[in-house]
Protein backbone atom coordinates (compact mmCIF):
# COMPACT_ATOMS: atom_id res chain seq x y z
CA UNK A 1 0.00 0.00 0.00
CA UNK A 2 2.95 2.48 0.82
CA UNK A 3 4.95 2.71 -2.00
CA UNK A 4 6.03 6.10 -1.29
CA UNK A 5 7.52 5.17 2.19
CA UNK A 6 10.10 3.19 0.90
CA UNK A 7 11.18 5.05 -3.19
CA UNK A 8 12.70 7.64 -4.08
CA UNK A 9 11.29 8.30 -7.18
CA UNK A 10 14.52 9.06 -8.72
CA UNK A 11 14.56 11.17 -12.16
CA UNK A 12 15.63 9.06 -15.41
CA UNK A 13 18.00 11.41 -17.29
CA UNK A 14 17.25 10.21 -20.46
CA UNK A 15 15.08 11.18 -23.40
CA UNK A 16 15.34 8.32 -25.93
CA UNK A 17 11.73 6.67 -26.78
CA UNK A 18 10.91 2.71 -24.92
CA UNK A 19 9.47 -0.35 -26.43
CA UNK A 20 5.87 -0.13 -26.60
CA UNK A 21 3.89 -2.73 -24.69
CA UNK A 22 5.29 -5.10 -22.23
CA UNK A 23 8.56 -5.41 -24.46
CA UNK A 24 9.20 -2.02 -22.42
CA UNK A 25 9.36 -3.80 -19.03
CA UNK A 26 12.86 -5.45 -20.23
CA UNK A 27 15.70 -3.86 -18.24
CA UNK A 28 16.31 -3.12 -14.73
CA UNK A 29 14.40 -1.00 -12.63
CA UNK A 30 14.86 0.55 -9.19
CA UNK A 31 12.70 -0.87 -6.87
CA UNK A 32 10.38 0.45 -3.97
CA UNK A 33 11.88 -1.37 -1.94
CA UNK A 34 15.22 0.46 -2.31
CA UNK A 35 16.52 -2.98 -4.59
CA UNK A 36 17.00 -3.46 -7.85
CA UNK A 37 14.70 -5.61 -9.81
CA UNK A 38 16.11 -6.92 -13.78
CA UNK A 39 13.27 -8.13 -16.20
CA UNK A 40 15.02 -10.53 -18.85
CA UNK A 41 13.73 -11.40 -22.25
CA UNK A 42 12.95 -14.88 -20.80
CA UNK A 43 10.65 -13.70 -18.61
CA UNK A 44 12.99 -14.24 -15.62
CA UNK A 45 12.60 -11.37 -12.97
CA UNK A 46 15.82 -11.28 -10.99
CA UNK A 47 16.06 -9.36 -7.77
CA UNK A 48 19.67 -7.68 -6.57
CA UNK A 49 21.19 -10.13 -9.41
CA UNK A 50 19.24 -12.96 -7.96
CA UNK A 51 16.45 -15.44 -9.69
CA UNK A 52 13.68 -13.97 -7.57
CA UNK A 53 10.17 -15.39 -10.10
CA UNK A 54 8.61 -14.96 -13.56
CA UNK A 55 6.66 -11.98 -15.27
CA UNK A 56 3.94 -12.77 -18.17
CA UNK A 57 2.48 -9.46 -20.46
CA UNK A 58 -1.50 -9.75 -19.90
CA UNK A 59 -2.23 -6.78 -21.71
CA UNK A 60 0.41 -5.58 -24.30
CA UNK A 61 -1.73 -2.58 -25.84
CA UNK A 62 -1.98 -1.51 -21.99
CA UNK A 63 1.72 -2.40 -21.09
CA UNK A 64 0.02 -4.48 -18.51
CA UNK A 65 1.57 -7.39 -17.26
CA UNK A 66 1.23 -9.85 -13.75
CA UNK A 67 4.74 -10.63 -11.46
CA UNK A 68 5.02 -13.93 -9.66
CA UNK A 69 7.63 -14.00 -7.22
CA UNK A 70 9.15 -17.10 -5.83
CA UNK A 71 8.40 -15.50 -2.47
CA UNK A 72 4.54 -16.16 -2.80
CA UNK A 73 4.00 -12.36 -4.28
CA UNK A 74 1.70 -11.64 -7.18
CA UNK A 75 1.86 -8.19 -8.59
CA UNK A 76 -0.23 -6.49 -11.27
CA UNK A 77 1.43 -3.89 -12.81
CA UNK A 78 1.14 -1.61 -15.69
CA UNK A 79 4.51 0.12 -17.64
CA UNK A 80 4.26 3.90 -18.27
CA UNK A 81 7.23 5.32 -20.33
CA UNK A 82 10.35 4.84 -17.29
CA UNK A 83 7.57 4.07 -14.57
CA UNK A 84 5.98 0.87 -13.23
CA UNK A 85 2.65 1.18 -10.90
CA UNK A 86 0.44 -1.28 -9.51
CA UNK A 87 -0.36 -3.30 -7.14
CA UNK A 88 -0.12 -6.96 -5.05
CA UNK A 89 -2.41 -9.56 -4.27
CA UNK A 90 -2.76 -8.24 -0.74
CA UNK A 91 -3.22 -4.48 -1.84
CA UNK A 92 -0.06 -3.18 -1.47
CA UNK A 93 1.35 -0.18 -3.83
CA UNK A 94 3.98 -1.21 -6.40
CA UNK A 95 6.20 1.07 -7.98
CA UNK A 96 9.51 1.38 -9.94
CA UNK A 97 11.57 3.82 -12.12
CA UNK A 98 13.94 2.77 -15.09
CA UNK A 99 17.57 2.54 -14.40
CA UNK A 100 19.38 4.88 -16.91
CA UNK A 101 21.16 3.62 -19.48
CA UNK A 102 25.00 2.96 -19.24
CA UNK A 103 27.44 5.31 -21.00
CA UNK A 104 28.78 4.40 -24.25
CA UNK A 105 31.95 1.96 -23.74
CA UNK A 106 30.73 1.31 -19.85
CA UNK A 107 28.61 -1.88 -19.92
CA UNK A 108 27.37 -1.35 -16.69
CA UNK A 109 24.19 0.05 -15.60
CA UNK A 110 23.83 3.57 -13.45
CA UNK A 111 24.82 3.15 -9.92
CA UNK A 112 21.92 2.76 -7.12
CA UNK A 113 20.83 6.14 -5.53
CA UNK A 114 23.06 7.42 -3.33
CA UNK A 115 20.06 7.88 -0.35
CA UNK A 116 18.45 5.07 0.97
CA UNK A 117 15.92 4.40 3.51
CA UNK A 118 16.70 1.15 5.93
CA UNK A 119 20.46 0.98 5.19
CA UNK A 120 21.87 4.80 5.72
CA UNK A 121 22.77 5.94 8.89
CA UNK A 122 24.91 3.12 10.65
CA UNK A 123 27.79 4.20 13.08
CA UNK A 124 31.09 4.50 11.65
CA UNK A 125 33.47 2.60 12.98
CA UNK A 126 36.97 4.06 14.33
CA UNK A 127 39.17 5.46 11.53
CA UNK A 128 42.15 3.62 10.90
CA UNK A 129 45.26 5.56 12.07
CA UNK A 130 47.86 5.41 9.10
CA UNK A 131 48.02 2.43 6.72
CA UNK A 132 46.05 -1.11 7.65
CA UNK A 133 48.36 -3.71 8.96
CA UNK A 134 48.44 -7.38 7.65
CA UNK A 135 45.39 -9.40 8.98
CA UNK A 136 46.68 -10.81 11.85
CA UNK A 137 48.47 -7.89 13.40
CA UNK A 138 46.15 -4.88 12.56
CA UNK A 139 44.55 -3.78 15.80
CA UNK A 140 41.02 -4.04 16.43
CA UNK A 141 39.95 -0.82 15.16
CA UNK A 142 41.88 -1.17 11.95
CA UNK A 143 40.58 -4.80 11.20
CA UNK A 144 36.76 -3.21 11.65
CA UNK A 145 37.35 -0.52 9.60
CA UNK A 146 38.56 -2.63 6.72
CA UNK A 147 35.34 -4.60 6.88
CA UNK A 148 33.18 -1.87 7.29
CA UNK A 149 30.96 -2.48 3.65
CA UNK A 150 28.60 1.11 3.69
CA UNK A 151 26.28 0.49 0.67
CA UNK A 152 27.44 2.11 -2.46
CA UNK A 153 30.93 3.22 -1.18
CA UNK A 154 32.78 0.08 -0.60
CA UNK A 155 35.37 -2.30 -2.43
CA UNK A 156 32.95 -5.17 -1.11
CA UNK A 157 35.27 -7.66 -2.44
CA UNK A 158 38.29 -6.15 -1.12
CA UNK A 159 37.02 -5.73 2.18
CA UNK A 160 35.31 -9.45 1.69
CA UNK A 161 39.02 -10.62 1.02
CA UNK A 162 40.48 -9.13 3.80
CA UNK A 163 37.96 -10.52 6.33
CA UNK A 164 38.58 -13.86 4.73
CA UNK A 165 42.33 -13.09 6.02
CA UNK A 166 41.29 -12.52 9.29
CA UNK A 167 39.15 -15.15 9.68
CA UNK A 168 41.79 -17.66 8.02
CA UNK A 169 43.79 -17.33 11.53
CA UNK A 170 40.89 -17.15 13.60
CA UNK A 171 37.66 -18.70 12.56
CA UNK A 172 35.79 -17.75 15.43
CA UNK A 173 36.07 -14.47 15.23
CA UNK A 174 32.31 -13.18 15.68
CA UNK A 175 32.93 -9.53 14.76
CA UNK A 176 34.55 -10.44 11.90
CA UNK A 177 31.95 -12.88 10.73
CA UNK A 178 29.14 -10.07 11.53
CA UNK A 179 31.23 -7.65 9.31
CA UNK A 180 31.68 -10.18 6.30
CA UNK A 181 28.07 -10.87 6.86
CA UNK A 182 27.11 -7.13 6.48
CA UNK A 183 29.76 -7.13 3.10
CA UNK A 184 27.96 -10.36 1.60
CA UNK A 185 24.20 -8.40 2.25
CA UNK A 186 25.59 -5.55 0.18
CA UNK A 187 26.78 -7.78 -2.26
CA UNK A 188 23.57 -9.02 -2.82
CA UNK A 189 25.17 -12.63 -1.82
CA UNK A 190 22.03 -13.50 0.82
CA UNK A 191 23.40 -17.06 1.73
CA UNK A 192 26.47 -16.18 2.24
CA UNK A 193 25.53 -13.44 4.28
CA UNK A 194 23.21 -15.74 6.29
CA UNK A 195 25.54 -18.25 6.87
CA UNK A 196 28.14 -15.61 8.40
CA UNK A 197 25.62 -13.66 10.50
CA UNK A 198 24.46 -16.97 11.77
CA UNK A 199 27.54 -18.52 12.57
CA UNK A 200 28.20 -14.62 14.72
CA UNK A 201 25.40 -15.13 16.55
CA UNK A 202 26.01 -18.60 17.96
CA UNK A 203 29.25 -16.82 18.86
CA UNK A 204 27.70 -13.56 20.15
CA UNK A 205 23.91 -13.91 20.66
CA UNK A 206 23.98 -9.82 22.54
CA UNK A 207 25.15 -8.27 18.89
CA UNK A 208 22.02 -5.91 18.03
CA UNK A 209 23.48 -5.08 14.34
CA UNK A 210 23.75 -8.74 13.20
CA UNK A 211 20.41 -9.75 14.30
CA UNK A 212 19.60 -6.31 11.69
CA UNK A 213 21.24 -7.46 9.25
CA UNK A 214 20.17 -10.99 9.53
CA UNK A 215 16.39 -9.33 9.27
CA UNK A 216 17.67 -7.65 6.12
CA UNK A 217 19.22 -10.89 4.54
CA UNK A 218 15.82 -12.72 5.30
CA UNK A 219 13.70 -10.31 3.98
CA UNK A 220 15.66 -9.81 0.67
CA UNK A 221 15.83 -13.62 0.71
CA UNK A 222 12.20 -14.28 1.15
CA UNK A 223 11.67 -15.24 4.07
CA UNK A 224 8.46 -15.39 6.77
CA UNK A 225 7.69 -11.93 7.37
CA UNK A 226 7.51 -13.05 10.70
CA UNK A 227 11.06 -14.12 11.04
CA UNK A 228 12.18 -10.89 9.53
CA UNK A 229 10.11 -8.41 12.19
CA UNK A 230 11.57 -11.57 15.06
CA UNK A 231 15.10 -9.98 13.87
CA UNK A 232 14.34 -6.96 14.14
CA UNK A 233 12.75 -6.77 17.52
CA UNK A 234 15.41 -8.95 18.62
CA UNK A 235 17.74 -6.17 17.49
CA UNK A 236 15.89 -3.72 19.16
CA UNK A 237 16.11 -5.51 22.58
CA UNK A 238 19.97 -5.66 22.56
CA UNK A 239 20.33 -2.37 22.28
CA UNK A 240 17.79 0.13 22.46
CA UNK A 241 19.57 2.71 20.87
CA UNK A 242 19.19 1.06 17.46
CA UNK A 243 17.48 3.81 15.31
CA UNK A 244 18.05 1.51 12.15
CA UNK A 245 16.14 -1.31 13.83
CA UNK A 246 13.69 0.36 14.70
CA UNK A 247 13.06 2.02 11.45
CA UNK A 248 13.44 -0.97 9.66
CA UNK A 249 10.77 -2.70 11.96
CA UNK A 250 8.43 0.25 10.79
CA UNK A 251 8.95 -0.18 7.28
CA UNK A 252 8.23 -4.03 7.57
CA UNK A 253 5.10 -3.16 9.72
CA UNK A 254 4.00 -1.53 7.00
CA UNK A 255 4.29 -2.81 3.82
CA UNK A 256 3.16 -6.16 5.38
CA UNK A 257 1.07 -5.65 8.45
CA UNK A 258 -1.01 -2.77 7.57
CA UNK A 259 -3.10 -3.21 10.78
CA UNK A 260 0.42 -2.65 13.08
CA UNK A 261 -0.30 1.32 12.41
CA UNK A 262 0.27 2.41 15.70
CA UNK A 263 3.17 0.02 16.11
CA UNK A 264 4.88 1.40 13.38
CA UNK A 265 4.11 4.94 14.51
CA UNK A 266 5.89 4.49 17.58
CA UNK A 267 8.78 2.92 15.94
CA UNK A 268 9.22 5.66 13.74
CA UNK A 269 8.83 7.71 16.88
CA UNK A 270 11.50 6.54 18.49
CA UNK A 271 13.71 6.13 14.79
CA UNK A 272 13.64 10.20 15.21
CA UNK A 273 14.53 10.49 18.87
CA UNK A 274 17.76 8.73 18.00
CA UNK A 275 18.02 9.64 14.43
CA UNK A 276 16.99 13.33 14.40
CA UNK A 277 18.38 14.43 11.25
CA UNK A 278 17.19 11.54 9.06
CA UNK A 279 14.12 13.19 7.11
CA UNK A 280 12.95 9.42 5.52
CA UNK A 281 11.68 8.37 9.04
CA UNK A 282 9.54 11.66 8.87
CA UNK A 283 8.23 10.52 5.59
CA UNK A 284 7.33 7.44 6.48
CA UNK A 285 5.51 8.69 9.49
CA UNK A 286 3.89 10.87 7.53
CA UNK A 287 2.53 8.18 5.07
CA UNK A 288 1.29 5.89 8.54
CA UNK A 289 -0.72 9.13 9.38
CA UNK A 290 -2.36 9.49 6.23
CA UNK A 291 -3.70 5.76 6.02
CA UNK A 292 -5.34 6.36 9.58
CA UNK A 293 -7.05 9.67 9.25
CA UNK A 294 -4.54 12.18 10.38
CA UNK A 295 -3.23 14.71 7.55
CA UNK A 296 -2.17 17.72 9.51
CA UNK A 297 0.37 15.54 11.69
CA UNK A 298 1.36 14.04 8.41
CA UNK A 299 1.99 18.02 6.84
CA UNK A 300 4.08 18.38 10.12
CA UNK A 301 5.95 15.35 9.51
CA UNK A 302 6.44 16.40 5.88
CA UNK A 303 7.70 19.82 6.86
CA UNK A 304 10.55 18.85 9.16
CA UNK A 305 11.19 16.42 6.36
CA UNK A 306 11.66 19.61 3.61
CA UNK A 307 13.73 21.22 6.57
CA UNK A 308 15.81 18.42 6.54
CA UNK A 309 15.97 17.78 2.90
CA UNK A 310 14.98 20.81 0.67
CA UNK A 311 15.61 18.27 -2.87
CA UNK A 312 13.52 15.24 -1.15
CA UNK A 313 11.91 13.71 -3.89
CA UNK A 314 8.14 14.15 -4.97
CA UNK A 315 7.66 16.53 -1.74
CA UNK A 316 4.82 18.10 -4.15
CA UNK A 317 3.18 14.87 -4.35
CA UNK A 318 3.13 13.70 -1.05
CA UNK A 319 1.65 17.24 0.10
CA UNK A 320 -0.85 17.12 -2.60
CA UNK A 321 -1.93 13.45 -1.01
CA UNK A 322 -2.25 15.01 2.60
CA UNK A 323 -4.41 18.09 1.52
CA UNK A 324 -6.83 15.35 -0.77
CA UNK A 325 -7.30 13.59 2.72
CA UNK A 326 -7.55 16.58 4.69
CA UNK A 327 -10.50 17.66 2.27
CA UNK A 328 -8.46 20.39 0.43
CA UNK A 329 -8.41 18.92 -2.95
CA UNK A 330 -8.10 21.91 -4.68
CA UNK A 331 -4.71 22.79 -2.78
CA UNK A 332 -4.11 19.04 -3.33
CA UNK A 333 -4.81 18.75 -7.01
CA UNK A 334 -2.73 22.27 -7.26
CA UNK A 335 0.39 20.56 -5.77
CA UNK A 336 0.30 17.43 -7.44
CA UNK A 337 0.33 19.15 -10.76
CA UNK A 338 3.57 20.97 -9.86
CA UNK A 339 4.91 17.78 -8.87
CA UNK A 340 3.90 16.02 -12.87
CA UNK A 341 4.95 19.11 -14.25
CA UNK A 342 8.40 18.70 -13.30
CA UNK A 343 8.26 14.70 -13.80
CA UNK A 344 4.97 13.41 -16.03
CA UNK A 345 5.82 9.98 -15.66
CA UNK A 346 5.12 10.32 -12.09
CA UNK A 347 1.52 10.83 -12.27
CA UNK A 348 0.03 7.41 -13.02
CA UNK A 349 2.71 6.31 -9.71
CA UNK A 350 1.04 8.94 -7.82
CA UNK A 351 -2.35 9.11 -9.01
CA UNK A 352 -2.78 5.30 -7.87
CA UNK A 353 -0.92 5.81 -4.86
CA UNK A 354 -4.05 8.88 -4.01
CA UNK A 355 -6.61 5.80 -4.57
CA UNK A 356 -4.97 3.37 -2.65
CA UNK A 357 -4.53 5.91 0.52
CA UNK A 358 -7.97 7.59 -0.27
CA UNK A 359 -9.31 4.05 0.43
CA UNK A 360 -7.56 2.93 3.15
CA UNK A 361 -8.44 6.06 5.19
CA UNK A 362 -11.91 5.24 4.54
CA UNK A 363 -11.35 1.83 5.90
CA UNK A 364 -10.01 3.05 9.01
CA UNK A 365 -12.52 5.48 8.99
CA UNK A 366 -15.15 3.00 9.53
CA UNK A 367 -13.24 0.74 11.63
CA UNK A 368 -12.87 3.27 14.24
CA UNK A 369 -16.30 4.33 14.15
CA UNK A 370 -17.54 0.61 14.43
CA UNK A 371 -14.92 0.86 17.68
CA UNK A 372 -16.25 3.93 18.95
CA UNK A 373 -13.39 5.85 18.42
CA UNK A 374 -12.89 9.39 18.19
CA UNK A 375 -10.72 9.88 15.32
CA UNK A 376 -10.16 13.90 14.97
CA UNK A 377 -7.05 16.12 14.75
CA UNK A 378 -4.84 14.27 16.99
CA UNK A 379 -2.24 16.26 16.81
CA UNK A 380 -3.56 19.46 16.97
CA UNK A 381 -6.11 18.32 20.18
CA UNK A 382 -2.64 17.52 21.99
CA UNK A 383 -0.89 20.54 21.25
CA UNK A 384 -4.16 22.26 22.69
CA UNK A 385 -4.16 19.64 25.63
CA UNK A 386 -0.57 19.79 26.49
CA UNK A 387 -0.32 23.64 26.22
CA UNK A 388 -2.24 23.53 29.55
CA UNK A 389 0.85 22.43 31.19
CA UNK A 390 3.42 24.27 29.28
CA UNK A 391 3.06 26.89 26.54
CA UNK A 392 5.63 25.10 24.28
CA UNK A 393 5.18 21.40 24.04
CA UNK A 394 7.76 19.09 22.63
CA UNK A 395 7.41 17.19 19.76
CA UNK A 396 8.32 13.79 21.75
CA UNK A 397 5.60 14.82 24.17
CA UNK A 398 2.77 15.86 21.24
CA UNK A 399 3.69 12.21 19.71
CA UNK A 400 3.32 10.24 22.92
CA UNK A 401 -0.15 11.98 23.32
CA UNK A 402 -1.43 11.26 19.75
CA UNK A 403 0.18 7.39 20.54
CA UNK A 404 -2.27 7.30 23.54
CA UNK A 405 -5.13 8.37 21.31
CA UNK A 406 -4.48 5.96 19.09
CA UNK A 407 -4.40 3.20 21.20
CA UNK A 408 -7.86 4.46 21.90
CA UNK A 409 -9.54 3.19 18.20
CA UNK A 410 -9.29 -0.75 17.65
CA UNK A 411 -8.43 -0.93 13.74
CA UNK A 412 -8.55 -4.39 13.59
CA UNK A 413 -12.27 -3.66 13.58
CA UNK A 414 -13.52 -6.00 10.36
Amino acid sequence: MLSAIVVLLASWAGASAFPAGCDGLVGTWDWFTRSVVTFRADHVILYDGNRAGTWECTDAAKGAAKLRWTAGFIDSITLAGNRISGVNQQGVSISGTRRASAAPGNPHTAPPPATSIVHTGSPQPPAPAGPLQTADTAPLDQRLAAGWCVMGKSNYQQQIGFLKSVLSRNSRDAEALYYRGRCWYYSNRQPSALQDLNASLALDPHNSWAYLYRGRSLERNGANNNQVAADFTRAIQENSSNGDAYFARAVLYVQVFPSRGLEAYKDLTRTIALKPRYPEAHVVRAEVQLDYNQPQGAMADLDQAKALDPNYPDLDCRYGLAYWIAGQRQTGDQLLSRCYARDPDARPVWENEKQVRLQAAAQNAQRASASGCHQGNWRDECQQELKASTPFPSQGAISNCVEQKWAGCNFTVP
